[in-house]
């Protein structure tokens, strides 16, 4: 699972198809070392800003001292998970793209839900806001339970080699 999540993330080429099952990963994996960064980060904001929660009257309060080493913790691990997740937008849009493939759709409709999605996030409504999340939720739900065009379509990967026996007519090559 983690092999297949590497190699998902270094392949930046749009072309060929995406299994249900490589997609399930990459989202899976994505979403542990996200929310895994996330609690790291709000562990060393905590400890740098000396941050006191009381859970039982929700309370929050704030020394004023502040730890160097936690702070350096902090910078790390935030530069980090915004690296992390800048590279996973990519390559999350690359997938989705080799995912529409499979299902023997264009790449292009990916294009046509993001630039909606941008319009929708560009609106001052809150309403809107929280239709674009279930927009989101929506298409990688899709994309994940759907399941693949059982024949050879257009985005198939063909091997561009050419076999010079199969080229040959009458000991002569050609072309």
């Amino acid at each position: 699972m983690i092999v297949e999540f590497y190699h998902s993330m270094m392949d930046f080429s749009a072309c060929g198809r995406t299994n249900k099952k490589e997609y399930q990963n990459f989202f899976l994996n994505w979403a542990i070392i996200s929310v895994f960064l996330t609690i790291i980060c709000t562990i060393c904001f905590i400890f740098t800003f000396n941050v006191k929660i009381d859970f039982a009257t929700m309370d929050i309060t704030r020394r004023n001292s502040l730890s160097l080493l936690p702070f350096f913790f902090l910078v790390l691990f935030s530069s980090i998970s915004i690296f992390f997740e800048i590279w996973a937008a990519i390559i999350g849009g690359i997938l989705t793209v080799k995912r529409l493939h499979d299902l023997n759709l264009s790449g292009l409709y990916y294009w046509l839900i993001t630039l909606s999605l941008i319009m929708f996030s560009l609106s001052d409504g809150v309403i809107l806001s929280g239709f674009l999340l279930y927009i989101i939720l929506g298409c990688v739900l899709f994309l994940s339970l759907a399941d693949s065009y059982p024949y050879s379509n257009k985005y198939d990967i063909k091997d561009k080699k050419v076999n010079i026996a199969e080229n040959s007519i009458n000991g002569k090559v050609s072309i």
